[in-house]
C-alpha cells in the first residue's frame, strides 16, 4: 500500500498537502468496497480541508489517490491503462489553463467510475462461473484465430495479461500459450483422423499461421508428422497421437 511519511504536519515543506494514512485507509476501503456513498463523504472531507488554504497544490493527493487506484485495480486483475489515463491527464493539467473547474470533483467522477468497474468486474466473474472456466471456453471457441494471444485474451476477459497468465499456469499447471497450442493441436488431431482437408487448410482452419510452422509443432507434440499421424490412425496404428489426443481433453 502507498505510505506517506509521517511528517508532523500535512503542509510540506515545497508546499502543497499530502493525505495522512487513516485518509489512505478510508479512500482505499471505499474503493474495494465500491461504496459510493462513502467515497462521496470522502472527497466532501478532503474539499473541505483543502479550501481552508485556496490555491495550494493539490498534485501530491491526487498522485496518493491514484496509486491506490492502480494497486486496486491491479489486486483484481483488470486493466489499468484507461483509468491511469484518466488521471494521468488530470495531473498534466494541473496549474495550467486547461485545469478542470474543480479538479477535485474530476477525480471523483474518476474513482466512482473505477468503483463502478470493480463493481461490474465482479458481478460478471459471478455470473459466468469461475474465471479458469471463462478462460477454457474462450480459448476452445477462438483457437482457429492465428492472432490468439495471452493479452489478446486478458484484454476480451478484462484482465490484465500478468494476472491472467499467472492464474492461468497456477491453476492448471502449465502456460497459457502451451494449453492454447495443445487445444489447437487437438483440433488438427480430429481433422487429420477425420477429414480429408489438405494440411496446409488444417494448419490455417487451427490457428496456425503457415504450414511448415505447424508442422514442426505437431511433430514437436506427437512425435509423427501431420500426414504420418494421418496414414497411421486410417490404418489403426496411430496410438501415440491417439493417446496425445485423448490427454488433452
Amino acid at each position: 500500500m502507498y505510505m506517506t511519511a509521517n511528517l508532523p504536519d500535512k503542509k510540506l515543506p515545497c508546499g502543497g498537502w499530502f493525505l495522512d494514512n487513516r485518509q489512505l485507509l478510508a479512500f482505499q476501503s471505499a474503493v474495494k468496497a465500491c461504496d459510493l456513498d462513502a467515497l462521496s463523504s470522502f472527497f466532501q472531507e478532503i474539499q473541505r480541508e483543502y479550501s481552508v488554504v485556496p490555491g495550494e497544490n493539490g498534485t501530491i493527493p491526487a498522485m496518493q489517490l491514484t496509486t491506490l487506484l492502480m494497486q486496486t485495480l491491479s489486486a483484481e486483475g483488470m486493466e489499468q491503462e484507461p483509468v491511469f489515463e484518466s488521471c494521468l491527464q488530470l495531473l498534466s493539467t494541473l496549474h495550467t489553463d486547461a485545469c478542470p473547474a474543480s479538479p477535485g470533483l474530476e477525480l471523483k467522477r474518476i474513482t466512482h467510475r473505477t468503483a463502478r468497474l470493480l463493481s461490474e468486474n465482479r458481478r460478471g466473474r459471478s455470473r459466468s462461473g469461475t474465471l479458469l472456466e471463462k478462460i477454457l471456453a474462450y480459448v476452445e471457441e477462438n483457437c482457429h484465430r492465428d492472432t490468439l494471444t495471452l493479452h489478446g485474451a486478458a484484454k476480451e476477459l478484462g484482465f490484465s495479461a500478468g494476472y491472467l497468465g499467472d492464474y492461468f499456469k497456477r491453476v492448471t499447471g502449465v502456460n497459457f500459450t502451451d494449453h492454447l497450442t495443445r487445444v489447437r493441436l487437438k483440433r488438427a488431431c480430429k481433422m487429420l483422423a477425420d477429414s480429408n482437408s489438405k494440411t496446409y487448410e488444417i494448419a490455417f482452419a487451427c490457428g496456425f499461421s503457415n504450414a511448415h510452422y505447424f508442422s514442426v509443432v505437431f511433430k514437436k507434440y506427437t512425435g509423427t508428422t501431420p500426414t504420418q499421424y494421418r496414414e497411421c490412425h486410417r490404418v489403426g496404428e496411430a496410438q501415440r497421437g491417439i493417446t496425445f489426443c485423448n490427454s488433452v481433453e
